[in-house]
C-alpha cells in the first residue's frame, strides 16, 4: 500500500505534463485529500527544476493564506527525494471545462459565473492574482458548487515577478497586458472570466486560431466578434459588458468582477424573459436614470400595420365616393425581415472593425430590407417544423437538455423562442448549437472528430516535428491538432540530437512538449 507522508494512495486523480495528482485519505482523522506531486528529477536543466520547485512552494503560499468556500484549500506542503507534495482539499466534481460539453440552464451559468467573481474578489482583496483562470481550473460539484484550484502561477500583488517574454497562463484566456509582459492586476484575472463567460453564452471563444501566435495576436490587437452574432437571443447589454470587461486597457474595464457579472446577469436575465415571452420587458440602464422600454417587433406587428392602412384606404374611397373601378395608386409597403445569422463558420479569421472599448463589439452590418422569403414551415400556432442535418448523419440530437430526442437527418416541431441544441455520435465529439424558432429552421451541424492540442516548444526553435515517426510540416514552436490517444513525438534538430517522449493526448485539452538542449 502506498503512503505519502502519512496518506493512504487510493488512487490517481489526474495527470499532466509536468505532475501527478492523487486521491489520498489521512488514516489519523478519515478526511480524503488530494495530493499534487512533481518529481523535480524529471527536469534535467537545474534551472527549470528550480523554477518547478519555487511554482509548487508558492502555489502552497499564495493558496495558504486563502479560506473562502470558493477556492480549494491548501492544507501542507512536503519535499523528499526529489519531488515535491501538495497537500490540498479533495472536491469531487468535473472541472467546468468537461461540465460546458453540455448544454447549461441559464440560471446554472449565473450562479458558476457568480461564484468564480465572488472567490476572485475575494482573493484579490488578499493581494493573490490567479493569473490563469480558465475552464479547466474551476471545478464544478455535483450540487452546482464552483471552487478556483491551481494557484500555481499565482502571484502576490507586491511581488516584481513578471518580465517581458515569459508567458505563463493559458493563451486562449490571457489578458493582452499579460502577454505583453506588463504587470498583472485583478483586472487580469476579470479579463479571463469575460472569456468564460463569452464562452458559455455562445459556446465559441473570443479569441481563436490555429496558432498560438496567432491566438496571441487576435487577443492583443483585435475585438471579438459581438456575441450576438453567434447567439442572436443575447440583448446589446450583455454584448456592451461583455465588450467592457474584455477592454484591451484594464483601467476600462469593471472595478472587480463582481461589477462585471451584476452587470452582465441583469441584462441576461431581461434579456432571457423577452425571449422567452416576446412580450415588451423593462431594462434599467447601466446608470440607473431612466429604464428603457425594449420591444420585440414581429412581422405579426407588420402585417397588422398593413391591415390598418388597407382599412384607411378602404373607408376613403366609401367616404369619396370613388367607384370600384377607379384606378388606386398601390402603396409599396416596406416589410421587415429578420434575417437568420450568418454561419460560424464563415467568419472564423475574419478581420474584425475595431470599435470603441467601451461599446459592443462591431458586428455584420444590418441587412437592406428584403423581399420576404418563403416561411418556415408552420405545425401550429406558434410552433414551427424546425429541420436538423448533421454531417456525418447519425447523430442523436438533444434540445433544450431533454425531449424531444431524434437521430439526424430529421424534423422536430418546436415552440417559438430560443433553444439549445446538442448532437452526439459515437467516435465524434458532443456539438452544441443556440438557435432562435422561427428565425433558423434549417441547422446544418458538423460533428468534428475528438482530437487534442499539442504544444512544441524546443530551445532552440526551428526543430523538425515527428509524430509516431512521421515528419510535420510544421517547426518548432508550433500548435498542432493531434487526433485522441497516445502517441510518440519526437523532435530534432541537426548537431543537437533527437528526443522522444511518449504522450497522451486527451480529447479538447491541451499538451505540451518542452525540450531544451
Amino acid at each position: 500500500m502506498q503512503t505519502i507522508g502519512r496518506y493512504v494512495v487510493e488512487g490517481e486523480l489526474g495527470r499532466g505534463s509536468s505532475g501527478v495528482v492523487y486521491r489520498a485519505r489521512d488514516p489519523i482523522i478519515g478526511r480524503i485529500v488530494a495530493i499534487k506531486c512533481i518529481r523535480l528529477d524529471d527536469f534535467a536543466n537545474p534551472n527549470e527544476r528550480r523554477k518547478m520547485r519555487e511554482r509548487l512552494f508558492r502555489e502552497a503560499q499564495s493558496a495558504g493564506i486563502l479560506s473562502h468556500p470558493g477556492i480549494v484549500t491548501v492544507y501542507d506542503t512536503q519535499e523528499e527525494t526529489g519531488s515535491v507534495y501538495i497537500f490540498m482539499e479533495f472536491v469531487e466534481g468535473q472541472t467546468l471545462e468537461q461540465v460546458m460539453l453540455t448544454p447549461l440552464a441559464s440560471e446554472y451559468v449565473q450562479s458558476l459565473l457568480q461564484q468564480a467573481a465572488a472567490a476572485l474578489d475575494y482573493a484579490h482583496s488578499k493581494g493573490i492574482i490567479h493569473r490563469d483562470i480558465k475552464p479547466a481550473n474551476l471545478i464544478v460539484t455535483s450540487d452546482g458548487r464552483l471552487k478556483i484550484t491551481d494557484f500555481g502561477v499565482a502571484r502576490m500583488q507586491s511581488q516584481q515577478t513578471t518580465h517581458t517574454g515569459s508567458l505563463t497562463g493559458t493563451p486562449n484566456y490571457m489578458a493582452p497586458e499579460q502577454i505583453q509582459g506588463k504587470p498583472c492586476a485583478p483586472a487580469s484575472d476579470q479579463f479571463s472570466l469575460a472569456v468564460i463567460a463569452y464562452e458559455l453564452l455562445t459556446g465559441q471563444k473570443p479569441f481563436s486560431a490555429d496558432s498560438v501566435p496567432a491566438v496571441l495576436y487576435k487577443i492583443i490587437e483585435m475585438h471579438p466578434i459581438t456575441p450576438r452574432h453567434w447567439n442572436p437571443s443575447l440583448s446589446a447589454e450583455v454584448a456592451h459588458a461583455l465588450g467592457k470587461a474584455l477592454s484591451k486597457s484594464p483601467q476600462e474595464r469593471f472595478r472587480n468582477c463582481r461589477m462585471f457579472i451584476k452587470a452582465l446577469d441583469g441584462k441576461w436575465n431581461a434579456m432571457m424573459s423577452e425571449a422567452q415571452h416576446s412580450m415588451p420587458t423593462m431594462v434599467v440602464r447601466p446608470d440607473g436614470v431612466k429604464p428603457v422600454r425594449r420591444r420585440s417587433l414581429g412581422i405579426s406587428r407588420v402585417v397588422l400595420s398593413t391591415l390598418v392602412v388597407l382599412a384607411i384606404i378602404y373607408g376613403s374611397i366609401r367616404f369619396l365616393g370613388i367607384r370600384p373601378e377607379a384606378r388606386i395608386p398601390v402603396l409599396d409597403l416596406p416589410v421587415v425581415v429578420t434575417p437568420a445569422p450568418a454561419p460560424p463558420a464563415s467568419t472564423e479569421g475574419a478581420a474584425v472593425p475595431k470599435p470603441s472599448p467601451m461599446d459592443e463589439p462591431a458586428a455584420v452590418p444590418p441587412p437592406t430590407p428584403k423581399p420576404v422569403p418563403k416561411a418556415p414551415e408552420i405545425a401550429s400556432a406558434g410552433e414551427y417544423a424546425v429541420r436538423i442535418v448533421t454531417t456525418p448523419p447519425g447523430a442523436k440530437v438533444l434540445i433544450d437538455a431533454g425531449a424531444p430526442v431524434c437521430v439526424s437527418p430529421c424534423s422536430l416541431t418546436l415552440q417559438t423562442g430560443r433553444h439549445t441544441l446538442s448532437a452526439t455520435l459515437n467516435g465524434f465529439t458532443s456539438a452544441f448549437k443556440v438557435f432562435q424558432v422561427p428565425d433558423q429552421t434549417d441547422l446544418a451541424i458538423t460533428m468534428d472528430q475528438p482530437s487534442g492540442k499539442l504544444l512544441v516548444v524546443t530551445a532552440p526553435i526551428g526543430a523538425d516535428i515527428f509524430i509516431d515517426g512521421v515528419l510535420r510540416p510544421e517547426k518548432s514552436p508550433a500548435q498542432l491538432t493531434v487526433p485522441i490517444g497516445r502517441h510518440r513525438i519526437a523532435v530534432s534538430v541537426p548537431g543537437r540530437g533527437r528526443r522522444e517522449q511518449d504522450l497522451e493526448i486527451r480529447d479538447g485539452a491541451s499538451t505540451e512538449f518542452r525540450v531544451n538542449w
